[in-house]
């Protein structure tokens, strides 16, 4: 469980003003109650409360991979020094671009769906290091591991 949602959730005394704060709320006050019930192969399954909690922030975390190819062209035409990867996804101007594209996308999405906070991932996913499937699709057990300080960062901030 991220730090900032256990230092919210220990915190039950103050009104919550938004509906993460108020989630929070209720994960703290029923933890391990039952939140819904979905059936799988036939067989009803209970989610807590705190299980819920958890599934949302995995889905809730703005992790970006950067699209290589463009974003080194771009590094290129406006002569951004780099010579890694990893330079490349820590460079104010690459940052920039982001979230202009970032800002294209939200334009067409409802408040509630626009990206708000993100964080690039600072090395390449590769299918043979067990980070994608062979369809580009990402392991979020894995993402959720091996990036795990940069999403309690991302929720920190």
């Amino acid at each position: 469980m991220l730090a900032i949602g256990r230092a919210l959730m220990t915190r039950t005394d103050k009104i919550p003003t938004t509906v993460p704060e108020a989630f929070l709320k209720v994960v703290a006050e029923y933890d391990r109650r039952v939140a819904m019930r979905k059936k799988k192969y036939g067989i009803w399954h209970d989610i807590s409360w705190r299980e819920y909690y958890q599934k949302v922030e995995e889905v809730g975390a703005g992790l970006i991979m950067i699209d290589e190819d463009n974003v080194v062209k771009y590094a290129q035409d406006h002569k951004v020094q780099f010579s890694t990867y990893r330079d490349l996804t820590q460079d104010a101007a690459s940052r920039r671009l982001i979230e202009q594209e970032i800002g294209f996308v939200n334009e067409s999405l409802s408040r509630v769906e626009q990206v708000k906070k993100f964080t690039i991932l600072p090395k390449k996913l590769y299918e043979e290091d067990g980070e994608i499937t062979p369809t580009m699709k990402v392991k979020r057990k894995f993402v959720n591991e091996a990036f795990a300080d940069l999403i309690d960062a991302m929720y920190r901030a």
